[in-house]
């Protein structure tokens, strides 16, 4: 009986050990594929109020006010001097405020 479970043991040690192989290569040659066809059909935009920062990727541009529509959704980005959707604040604190 022990003699007939070690042959199925291994059998199933190789068949996931190929699945796990062609699952990766199979991700690999996705991703090849997609970075390959947004460098030649240039299909990525961002979106006009983003820009590139090296540390946090993408941020907000300061004081930018855009209408954007994408889809179904449409509506208004405004930004602040310090690149946030609030109102615009100053970074000095008010007297008598401690937080």
């Amino acid at each position: 009986m022990r003699e007939e479970a070690a042959p199925r043991l291994k059998k199933g040690v190789f068949a996931s050990i190929f699945v796990l192989l062609a699952l990766f290569f199979c991700s690999c040659l996705g991703e090849v594929a997609v970075r390959v066809a947004t460098y030649y059909l240039h299909s990525f935009k961002s979106a006009p109020f983003r820009q590139y920062d090296p540390v946090l990727g993408v941020s907000l541009i300061p004081n930018k006010r855009v209408l954007d529509s994408r889809g179904c959704f449409a509506g208004e980005v405004v930004t602040n001097r310090w690149g946030m959707r609030d109102r615009d604040r100053s970074l000095d604190r008010a007297q008598g405020n401690f937080g």
